[in-house]
């Protein structure tokens, strides 16, 4: 599951990545799929099979397997409760120390009243077990804006954090209720937090809760209005919002890096206790990417331990560039002219035990064209999911390595279905596992990437490992033609420290397969 995933990236150092070794795949039996539903996310496994989330038309469904990925059984959310004929909402799946819940939510019209509840499914049955557990409840004031509830687990699932998205009028101050449970699902406590900035102001881009019980909030605070420059310069500043004391005490953290844009950030805690924030940055704007930047915060004494950046050099900017391209980057650079990445979305940071991070983007964007159609127009959109970077940072901020993964994955209309990267991590590498053409493969015909087509049959799926030194090598793990299935890297995830749980489907059909790291 997720949380096996992160604790075998927490293992990792600049010195645990090893020499590369085969891999296998082992498929289950191909099982009837269907064109108007599919498989959404892996939720966890035990003894018996493997939990995913799936819809299946308009219904909401827990997927099981058996240990051997065939045999599937479904549990259905029903909307109205067939005694009490009450209607519910589903608020979210999990599988959460070691059992199965469904979180579901219930409106009073009368009493304007938003209220969390939980219920367990037996994981042998699929069926709702167990009494009907009231997590929490809010009050709301119009009917158009009844709020939301947000569920945040903690790395090793001692606590589940309730955040109860109260509607604000943009005026407002922003604020939110904050439940933190136990791993039974019992409260523990439950604050409303108010923060000093008004909520037109205000983004909040990210939620973590720590095994202590500490939570935290990255956002993007915006000075005067929801502008990215004024003037020529930045208009707004990343804050992060760290609360502890059953979150009476906190401490606000303006995230900042002098002259330069900060493109995308994202947040963790190390080993340490110390809290990590790290990104992408930028020279000129935010689309574009120079290097990367790495804050080492301390709770305690509420000052920066460590703050640096690191423009990526001109080695890194060219790989994979063909000859002439590498040349014409080497006269703008020459001329003083920044060679910059775009379009790049961070995708991971990777906890080193040592306090260092790894961290992963992909260069992601779309494009829409509108075109005349009959006595209208229509539009059409292009999902580009390109080449993966990689950076290696020390404990002391340095970054020790960057490196690139080349791709080229341009699909219309379909969200990027096939798109994308699975990452795994053994105890030696990290492994990224995604759809590509063959020819690819080719370190030369790789300068002049072809493009990744579901229907093309020389698809391949690929194992692009990354050693200890940021060097690639990059694998043929799966021929299209050796199945009826594509893999869809999104739903694919790691399961334990060897194993990664892979999922393809196309047309009606659907099949699942185990990968084993050897």
């Amino acid at each position: 599951m997720k949380n096996k995933l992160l604790i075998a990236l927490m293992l990792l150092s600049s010195a645990s990545f090893g020499q590369s070794k085969s891999t296998s795949v082992k498929w289950g039996p191909e099982l009837e799929g269907s064109r108007r539903g599919s498989v959404s996310d892996y939720l966890g496994e035990d003894e018996t099979g493997y939990y995913l989330t799936a819809y299946l038309k308009n219904d909401l469904l827990i997927e099981k397997l058996d240990r051997n990925m065939g045999n599937p059984s479904l549990y259905t959310f029903e909307e109205k409760d067939k005694e009490t004929k009450e209607k519910y909402e589903l608020e979210g799946r999990r599988f959460f120390a070691n059992k199965l819940w469904v979180f579901k939510s219930n409106i009073d019209k009368h009493t304007k009243t938003n209220t969390l509840l939980a219920q367990e499914v037996n994981k042998k049955s699929l069926t709702e077990t167990g009494p009907l557990k009231k997590i929490t409840e809010f009050q709301f004031e119009k009917r158009r804006d009844r709020g939301d509830f947000l569920m945040i687990a903690s790395p090793s699932e001692k606590y589940m954090m309730i955040v109860e998205v109260i509607p604000t009028d943009k005026e407002e101050s922003e604020q939110f209720n904050v439940v933190m449970l136990d791993s039974t699902l019992k409260q523990v406590w439950r604050k409303n937090i108010q923060l000093p900035y008004l909520n037109s102001l205000f983004f909040r881009k990210k939620f973590i809760c720590d095994d202590d019980g500490n939570f935290y909030v990255l956002g993007k605070l915006y000075k005067d209005k929801v502008k990215a420059k004024v003037k020529g310069e930045v208009n707004f500043l990343y804050h992060l919002l760290a609360f502890n004391d059953n979150g009476n005490n906190k401490i606000d953290y303006e995230v900042k890096l002098q002259g330069n844009y900060i493109t995308d950030i994202t947040m963790t805690k190390n080993d340490k206790g110390e809290i990590v924030c790290a990104g992408f940055y930028s020279k000129k704007g935010f689309s574009s990417i120079d290097g990367a930047f790495y804050l080492d915060l301390d709770p305690t004494t509420k000052s920066v331990k460590v703050s640096n950046i690191k423009e990526f050099d001109m080695e890194f900017m060219t790989q994979y560039m063909t000859e002439s391209q590498a040349k014409r980057a080497q006269k703008r650079d020459d001329k003083g002219k920044d060679q910059e990445l775009f379009q790049y979305d961070l995708r991971n940071i990777i906890k080193r035990s040592d306090g260092g991070a790894i961290l992963v983007g992909e260069q992601y964007y779309t494009i829409t064209y509108t075109y005349p159609c009959g006595n209208s127009y229509c539009s059409s959109t292009n999902y580009y999911y390109n080449d993966i970077i990689v950076v290696n940072i020390n404990p002391q901020g340095k970054i020790e390595w960057a490196t690139k993964i080349p791709k080229m994955q341009v699909s219309t209309n379909d969200g990027g279905f096939y798109s994308s990267f699975a990452l795994a991590v053994t105890g030696e590498k990290l492994h990224f596992i995604y759809n590509d053409h063959k020819d690819n493969l080719d370190a030369e015909k790789t300068k002049r990437l072809k493009n990744f087509q579901v229907s093309d049959r020389n698809g391949i799926v690929v194992n692009a490992t990354v050693d200890n030194a940021g060097k690639v090598t990059r694998e043929q793990l799966l021929e299209n033609t050796e199945t009826e299935v594509i893999v869809r890297p999104k739903v694919c995830d790691q399961i334990d420290d060897s194993h990664m749980l892979i999922f393809g489907e196309r047309k009606k059909i659907e099949q699942f397969g185990m990968v084993t790291f050897k």
